[in-house]
């Protein structure tokens, strides 16, 4: 809501259970949650629990879901993602925020391409993660660059192009605490 504390319902958002992240963005959502639990009812809980937040207007729900692919199409990115974890201390690209701007992509892709540009969203060094998702986006995903110019970059070079996709939307992440 316009009026609320938005301070207040980020920190109480930060800290419930089961929230992975909670980060504050620019543009049509002023937060971004990634939560966990252990079933899909229990996520709706969440979604309800959040909903009853002081000052929250309107809550998506976009569940993430593991992709089902062919195995040379599985096969090629366990590849990938073994040679990059070859090149980290243990395997897992992460969020760096001290050297990095960060930005989350909502996508709307065509279903019949979605098999097609997933594995090439997902092994691109810029892309910390990309997921499949249900609701009014298919793919989610978290992407890093040095300047949110690269990012721009990268999606008006990159993903915009690419056949299948039909629409994409940034939501830059904002650091409050360096505000």
């Amino acid at each position: 809501e316009d009026d609320a504390d938005f301070f207040e319902i980020h920190k109480t958002l930060y800290y419930m259970d089961n929230v992975l992240y909670c980060d504050a963005t620019k543009g049509d959502y002023d937060i971004f949650l990634l939560v966990q639990a252990g079933d899909l009812e229990n996520l709706k809980d969440m979604t309800k629990k959040i909903k009853s937040v002081k000052g929250i207007k309107s809550v998506d729900f976009l569940e993430v879901s593991r992709p089902v692919l062919d195995d040379s199409t599985a096969s090629i990115i366990h590849a990938a993602e073994d040679a990059f974890s070859d090149e980290s201390s243990d395997g897992i690209k992460k969020r760096n925020l001290d050297q990095r701007v960060c930005s989350y992509l909502l996508m709307d892709v065509e279903r019949e391409k979605l098999d097609e540009i997933y594995p090439t969203l997902r092994l691109d060094e810029n892309v910390i993660f990309c997921d499949y998702a249900t609701g009014r986006y298919n793919l989610v995903l978290f992407v890093t660059g040095s300047y949110f110019d690269e990012i721009d970059r990268f999606v008006q070079e990159k993903i915009v192009n690419m056949d299948g996709v039909l629409k994409v939307k940034e939501y830059p992440v904002i650091n409050l605490y360096e505000m």
